[in-house]
């Protein structure tokens, strides 16, 4: 019979980083459907203007997706994971420091745009670091991935 193949310690280390940073994205998500009867509140603003707000991070996550491919061939999958990192981090800073509508838009597409540069480089880098490991880590990105930034706000809070 024969052994299932292990992570080596730097693997595992990889993975959970790998898999923290991906559901902090993922809860980007989350959180702003939750914050958004209160930002709208906040910015005086209408329910389109609102469904402007929720759907910015995921327009520019979208269109990232499919050059972020392409990008990560050519510049590194680590080089372009870290570069959305950064672009996720300033989004969301700028998202906390906006005073107006359109500072809020803004920081958010900038968020969305970091998000659509993780997420290929994190899939191949998962991919790479669990090739012949089976079980919970490596069954995590494709199950969990795509619920939490695509659920919506509440209806009843609009």
């Amino acid at each position: 019979m024969r052994a299932l193949p292990t992570l080596s310690t730097s693997d595992k280390e990889a993975a959970f980083f790998l898999i923290l940073g991906y559901v902090s994205c993922c809860m980007f998500g989350v959180s702003l459907g939750v914050a958004l009867p209160e930002i709208m509140i906040e910015f005086s603003i209408n329910e389109t203007q609102g469904g402007w707000l929720y759907s910015a991070s995921l327009w520019s996550t979208a269109v990232l997706l499919v050059p972020t491919g392409y990008l990560a061939d050519r510049f590194g999958q680590k080089r372009l994971l870290l570069w959305g990192y950064l672009l996720a981090i300033i989004g969301v800073a700028g998202l906390a420091f906006s005073q107006g509508y359109l500072g809020c838009l803004s920081a958010l597409l900038t968020a969305g745009a970091g998000v659509g540069l993780v997420v290929p480089p994190y899939y191949a880098m998962v991919g790479e670091a669990l090739k012949r490991v089976r079980g919970l880590v490596s069954s995590y990105p494709s199950t969990s991935g795509g619920s939490p930034i695509t659920s919506s706000p509440p209806s009843s809070s609009l």
